[in-house]
């Protein structure tokens, strides 16, 4: 009795110590992908994306059947009842790749560090300042013509032209546009996500 006992508050312990995690898993909509963390989306070991868990953590992830070391390498915008998004290695390690979707349970082994500021994953440029509204204007609509989401305010006197709602792994293809528009001195900053 003492030891079914014990070993049921093992198992109490265990499952205490994992949270049932909304998990899905993401492909990349180009070869070169970067993750957060530097390095190119591979499939040679299971890794993922988390917007609830820092860069650099290290997760166990099970479904019961199977148990997984999980790298966390990346953070990308996610639906709102997914904590993980794996890579397709980790999707197919638990058998999501058609669902698309499963509660598995989650164990921090080692948590990555937090950084003080999240990067919201998106950015404004700024293309130009101008005193014409003629120039603003003519930026204004270059910009709205490349597909981009234009943007203009009024500061110090002045109109700043702006390129919104940018994904940052956009960015280098966002400035060369903008180059290749005339546009010199063009300044990135942090821009609010769009779906929030």
């Amino acid at each position: 009795m003492k030891k079914t006992f014990a070993v049921l508050l093992l198992v109490f312990i265990a499952l205490s110590s994992a949270l049932a995690v909304g998990t899905g898993f993401y492909v990349p909509d180009r070869p070169e992908y970067v993750t957060t963390d530097g390095s190119a989306y591979s499939d040679s070991e299971i890794n993922a994306a988390s917007k609830a868990y820092p860069v650099d953590t290290l997760l166990e992830v099970s479904n019961g059947e199977k148990t997984e070391t999980v790298y966390i390498n990346d953070i990308v915008e996610m639906p709102a009842d997914r904590e993980i998004l794996l890579n397709r290695k980790g999707a197919d390690a638990f058998g999501i790749s058609d669902s698309g979707y499963e509660d598995l349970q989650v164990r921090v082994i080692l948590s990555g560090k937090e950084t003080e500021e999240e990067d919201p994953g998106w950015i404004k440029v700024k293309a130009g300042t101008f005193t014409s509204n003629s120039e603003a204007l003519d930026l204004y609509n270059a910009i709205a013509s490349s597909g981009l989401t234009p943007g203009a305010a009024l500061e110090d006197g002045k109109i700043s032209v702006y390129a919104r709602y940018v994904p940052r792994y956009m960015e280098n293809d966002v400035l060369t546009m903008l180059h290749d528009l005339g546009c010199t001195g063009v300044e990135t900053m942090a821009e609010e996500n769009p779906y929030l």
